[in-house]
């Protein structure tokens, strides 16, 4: 009985030993990835910042980034479903056609070509090589594409990339960015995918190098994620105020939106006109009171949309 007990405390203890791990390891990646998302959320509004190097909306931003990326799995599988469908018609179409024939020598020839093929893209060097490419092409063309958008509170214009990104911000259903957000999920497992196969082949491993830059290239697309959330998913709906918080009326035709609250101020934006828009920080020892008269989505209420 005694050692029956001990037994079980040690379990337990081992148990609680990982669970902790776990959880400080969580809370990290939380961090880190609410870090990226809600300063590159804040730099795509051109807003400064005076957040410390912790803080609680870090986490918060983390849990909503993950949340999204979990609301992406059924879009996934659906995508998934979609690219399989063609192989396996096709796949089940030659198959057909081969019992049809029932052609000996062709029926002997073609699992040999197909065993070769497919022992071809079972190469570990094959499989390091295609992540890298893939890689290369999705960050280099489609991630990458969010350091476009900066200071948008102050533009004039909105940048007009190749893909047309920025009618994501004007998306109000949410289906485009969603359908978005979940290609860039299913292209960053892709690439997981192919360099894990790679890696956990038990053919001639690939060269080493080619496994360390396909590896770095595939970290890069997942900390591009939160970026690409922070820029194109995380809400833009600010607070519009009757004043910046000094209860001093706004000048006649001026209108303002509270935009960041900071650690040490709060930054508002105030618009006269089209064209006359300024950031306006207002120190936390002037501040009264706030008044908020409704919540708009700024860069579709700027930009006339």
């Amino acid at each position: 009985m005694t050692e029956l007990w001990e037994d079980l405390k040690s379990k337990v203890h081992g148990l609680l030993g990982s669970w902790a791990s776990i959880s400080a390891l969580g809370s990290f990646v939380l961090y880190l990835f609410g870090y990226l998302a809600l300063r590159f959320h804040l730099t795509t509004l051109g807003v400064g910042t005076d957040l410390a190097v912790l803080d609680e909306r870090y986490l918060f931003t983390g849990a909503k980034f993950f949340i999204y990326l979990v609301c992406t799995i059924p879009i996934l599988i659906l995508i998934g479903l979609v690219l399989a469908s063609p192989v396996i018609l096709i796949a089940w179409l030659v198959r057909v056609v081969a019992r049809r024939k029932n052609n000996n020598d062709v029926e002997n020839q073609r699992p040999a070509e197909s065993n070769r093929f497919v022992a071809f893209f079972r190469e570990p060097r094959v499989l390091a090589l295609l992540s890298l490419v893939i890689s290369v092409v999705i960050v280099q063309f489609v991630m990458r594409q969010c350091y476009f958008f900066g200071n948008l509170l102050l533009a004039s214009e909105l940048p007009n990339t190749s893909l047309h990104l920025h009618k994501l911000l004007f998306d109000e259903e949410g289906g485009i960015r969603s359908l978005y957000f979940s290609g860039l999920v299913f292209g960053t497992l892709l690439t997981a995918s192919l360099l894990y196969a790679a890696i956990n082949s038990k053919a001639t491993p690939a060269p080493k190098a080619l496994r360390i830059l396909a590896g770095l290239l595939v970290a890069i697309q997942f900390l591009l994620l939160p970026v690409n959330y922070g820029v194109f998913i995380l809400e833009k709906q600010v607070p519009r105020v009757i004043d910046l918080g000094d209860q001093v009326p706004l000048a006649a035709g001026q209108e303002a939106w509270l935009v960041w609250e900071g650690n040490e101020g709060r930054t508002y934006l105030v618009r006269t006109n089209q064209t006359d828009r300024r950031l306006v920080t207002v120190p936390k020892k002037d501040f009264k009171k706030i008044e908020i008269t409704k919540y708009d989505e700024i860069i579709k209420y700027l930009f006339d949309h």
